[in-house]
């Protein structure tokens, strides 16, 4: 096990909300990365895996709002609320 703390922190988007990655937690190979998130409205601290956590939008990275569905390949912008063919909202 690895335990890396972020210096500086990583904005991240997660099941609770928005908030600020303090570690990175490695278990190995066979498992998913964890994330110690500290929510920003609540200022609770959780731990969620890799596949449940998105960094935040950072336009001077080129990270805007964008969602792809598993019906179309297309991306859609933070323009559309929703996904024509199966309703997947963006956040």
């Amino acid at each position: 096990m690895k335990i890396l703390q972020l210096n500086p922190t990583i904005p991240m988007s997660c099941p609770k909300g928005k908030g600020q990655a303090l570690f990175l937690i490695d278990y190995g190979s066979e498992h998913n990365l964890m994330w110690v998130i500290a929510i920003d409205d609540t200022c609770e601290i959780w731990t969620y895996q890799n596949p449940e956590v998105r960094v935040q939008k950072n336009v001077t990275m080129g990270r805007v709002n964008k969602i792809s569905c598993k019906h179309s390949t297309t991306i859609w912008n933070q323009s559309y609320r929703a996904c024509e063919d199966c309703g997947i909202r963006i956040s």
